[in-house]
């Protein structure tokens, strides 16, 4: 599972259009030149035994994490 720390990341506003009102919204979102950006953590679970590990990948300024899985063979696509 990956996370993402945004408690310092500034927020946004934008007014949602409605039939009858517009409502306004707010949400963490990172802007170009700004200096607080999402800090992402990776954890891995072990399903049998109730714990997680936090990867040591070390933290950089505006990294991104994300989790790639590979299709297995019964998954794959085929063609006849």
């Amino acid at each position: 599972m990956s996370r993402a720390d945004q408690r310092k990341v500034k927020d946004l506003w934008s007014s949602i259009p409605s039939a009858t009102r517009p409502t306004l919204e707010t949400y963490k979102y990172m802007m170009p030149g700004d200096k607080e950006a999402p800090i992402e953590q990776l954890l891995v679970f072990d399903v049998p035994a109730p714990e997680h590990i936090r990867s040591s990948v070390p933290v950089s300024q505006d990294q991104d994490l994300a989790i790639w899985s590979a299709i297995s063979q019964k998954d794959a696509w085929t063609t006849t």
